[in-house]
């Protein structure tokens, strides 16, 4: 299955609803790989690149390329080595489909997935791959990947991924064949409608609102856990590793990134003593650099990072990597670096309609440079 991707760029529309203003455009740049990438350089240019996978708290589709995470470090550093990978949508599965799908493209000496606390919901909500087990070898398949498509159908549907709208395309088809139907014969027309678009709207929302989906983080925490979840947590657990194994195979390292307490107890939970065979990164664990004391990570309505969130994530990532090859930068030098970009958000939102603390808001209109 493409995860769809899209050329050049777009704008962001996002509810005043949620942020309490009004609707945002948010300029947002994908490369021709439909990478988050708005450098002017092709993947194949950047060296010793580290790539971040994630859902929209790595995408950060929310924000200002310039604000993302990955555009901050590599500002910092001076030099294009972080790249953006993130997908808006689901957790562990899209992530580690995402890297199979960019793995013979783009050499890679370390890969980051940044965990989120819904990843384990997630992978109940979707369940994308189907795990076997043959001669004590666990194999993986795409439950989505049908290789008896002719071929020339599985190209069309690769090429209307690039534009990210195959289901806007698929729909509309089955839409017009079923007023087609309908013009003929009423009683098959409803056939055609039960059958290829209630149902599979009824079975989606069914699986998307389903309460225990939206509990079983809480489950898992509980004193008893349901063996459901435990089957869950080992399928999490399962993919966690063959993913590990895959990207070391190759030469590369494996990390993941912790956002927070929440995500840190759970993956803490999950993993048991095997987390010792995992690199970790913990965005949050030295609390919120002095320079950017009294401001929020996170927007006001909305558990994303804003940009200062993003912002303060930096050190970190920065004195992690100096273990992995990245040059070490004195307390002074980061302060810095903080201090002069928290005065050009600040600008930012005192320009577009901001709110600097407790919790900035995103630009009415973006800025150009």
């Amino acid at each position: 299955m493409d995860d769809g991707l899209l050329f050049g760029s777009r704008y962001c529309q996002l509810e005043a609803q949620q942020y309490g203003v009004d609707t945002h455009r948010v300029s947002i740049v994908f490369d021709a790989a439909g990478v988050r990438n708005h450098s002017g350089k092709l993947l194949q240019e950047f060296t010793h690149i580290i790539g971040f996978f994630g859902d929209s708290y790595t995408e950060n589709r929310r924000l200002e390329d310039r604000y993302t995470v990955t555009s901050l470090l590599n500002e910092f550093w001076g030099e294009q080595r972080a790249v953006n990978f993130g997908i808006d949508g689901f957790g562990i599965e899209q992530s580690f489909q995402r890297w199979l799908n960019f793995r013979d493209i783009v050499r890679m000496d370390d890969v980051l997935y940044v965990f989120c606390v819904n990843d384990l919901q997630n992978l109940y909500e979707i369940d994308l791959f189907t795990l076997t087990t043959t001669d004590g070898t666990v194999e993986f398949t795409n439950r989505y990947q049908n290789n008896s498509r002719p071929s020339m159908k599985r190209a069309f549907y690769r090429y209307l991924g690039k534009w990210r709208v195959t289901y806007l395309v698929l729909e509309a088809h089955y839409k017009t064949r079923g007023k087609l139907v309908a013009a003929n014969s009423p009683a098959l027309g409803q056939m055609f409608s039960d059958r290829y678009l209630n149902v599979a709207r009824d079975a989606y929302k069914v699986r998307f609102q389903d309460r225990y989906g939206e509990s079983i983080e809480l489950d898992l925490m509980s004193k008893s856990p349901r063996s459901e979840t435990l089957a869950w947590v080992e399928k999490f657990r399962v993919i966690l590793m063959l993913w590990k194994e895959q990207v070391e195979r190759n030469g590369t390292r494996f990390h993941i990134a912790i956002l927070g307490d929440g995500e840190r107890a759970l993956l803490n939970r999950m993993l048991g003593d095997s987390i010792a065979q995992y690199q970790l990164v913990d965005f949050t664990k030295d609390g919120m650099p002095a320079a950017l004391q009294g401001f929020s990570r996170l927007f006001k309505r909305d558990g994303h990072w804003n940009e200062i969130g993003n912002l303060a994530a930096i050190p970190v990532l920065a004195d992690y990597f100096v273990s992995f090859g990245a040059k070490a930068y004195s307390p002074d030098q980061k302060d810095a670096f903080l201090q002069a970009k928290l005065a050009q958000i600040l600008e930012y939102y005192h320009r577009y309609g901001g709110e600097p603390n407790p919790a900035p808001r995103l630009a009415a209109n973006p800025p150009h440079n």
